[in-house]
């Protein structure tokens, strides 16, 4: 006779879930699943790039060209601003981008500028991006 567990359930019980958990996991995902793709279209790239874009000082020459990063006066001018790229196109390893600045006090959009990008290697890096 066997004894039941803590729970009072039966080992087998347990047994039977350790088994199930070890079958899904050597089963794995679908052959669907594990064939997306891992990385975004160009434009979508780009349009990342621009909403990720951080003032912080330690951040923000990472989202630039190696010629292209900006003064720190003309750094602390992107501060208080979200920046949205509304149209992307893409050229090459050169991307122009129309950008909406949406003032994060107010959440309106004041302004709109055209930027453009260059990819070096596999990552896009911000050209020009004249600041709000």
């Amino acid at each position: 006779m066997c004894r039941r567990a803590a729970g009072g359930r039966h080992p087998r019980y347990l047994t039977l879930w350790a088994v199930a958990a070890l079958l899904a996991v050597v089963a794995g995902c679908p052959k669907a699943v594990r064939e997306r793709p891992t990385t975004f279209p160009e434009d979508e790239q780009v349009k990342l790039l621009i909403l990720s874009l951080n003032p912080d000082p330690e951040d923000f020459p990472g989202f630039f060209a190696p010629d292209s990063v900006p003064s720190d006066t003309q750094r602390q001018r992107y501060d208080g601003y979200l920046f949205k790229a509304t149209s992307v196109s893409i050229d090459g390893n050169s991307a122009t981008a129309t950008v909406q600045f949406e003032d994060l006090s107010t959440h309106t959009v004041v302004g709109e500028q055209e930027w453009t990008a260059v990819k070096i290697g596999a990552d896009w890096k911000l050209k020009t991006a004249p600041p709000p």
